[in-house]
């Protein structure tokens, strides 16, 4: 399995379960560290939201997660992360992110994938567009 994924719509289930074998395999570590990233039924002023469109530049994308995944895996001694971010439509309630880490110890995969999180927000082109239940949209 690859280290970075973007994948069309909503992450199933059956990904996460695939990623959990994978990572788990060779060499199994004392820690296994998951992030689920799951689309909010947020409201805003009254309008509830129903989805959220992801637009991802994609080479960018890739290229600057890659990077990310490289200096959080030698900065915490990572034997692994495994990071899948969907494009396009995900309704409220699907996943949309999936970050899993593994550690020798649970804290270094904790602080890995908070880490990883906080910095992918800030550097990789990826937008989102919140869709609501009028109809109407907006760009966050």
């Amino acid at each position: 399995m690859e280290n970075i994924q973007i994948v069309k719509g909503p992450i199933s289930q059956n990904t996460l379960m695939e990623i959990i074998s994978d990572v788990s395999g060779n060499k199994p570590d004392g820690a296994i560290n998951v992030f689920i990233g799951q689309v909010r039924a947020d409201e805003t002023d009254g309008k509830h939201v129903t989805a959220i469109e992801y637009e991802v530049h994609q080479s960018m994308a890739v290229k600057e997660l890659n990077n990310l995944l490289n200096f959080i895996t030698n900065k915490y001694k990572l034997n692994r992360m495994v990071v899948i971010h969907s494009e396009g439509l995900v309704p409220a309630g699907k996943w949309s992110l999936l970050v899993v880490s593994t550690a020798p110890h649970r804290q270094q995969a904790i602080l890995a994938t908070k880490e990883f999180i906080d910095l992918m927000k800030k550097h990789v082109p990826i937008w989102k567009k919140e869709l609501f239940d009028d109809g109407s949209h907006q760009w966050v």
